[in-house]
């Protein structure tokens, strides 16, 4: 049994060199862009939950302001 084995030239190393410093700089930008969205979602959870709070109390005033005009028909 014979194992393949590659020698790399200098020149073939540096150009494997280089793919991995792209690799990691590709990682990296890709974690960045991860942690943006996510904050990103988090910002849009809590404007939708202010959003529903300011909606129910808009109805529950204007219910409370229907009471007050239905009272005295």
């Amino acid at each position: 049994m014979t194992k393949n084995n590659i020698y790399l030239s200098k020149e073939n190393l540096a150009q494997v060199e280089e793919v991995r410093e792209i690799d990691y700089h590709f990682d990296s930008r890709k974690v960045e862009k991860q942690k943006k969205f996510e904050e990103l979602r988090k910002e849009h959870k809590r404007m939708v939950e202010k959003s529903k709070e300011y909606a129910m109390r808009q109805h529950i005033k204007h219910v409370d302001e229907g009471k007050k005009y239905h009272k005295y028909c």
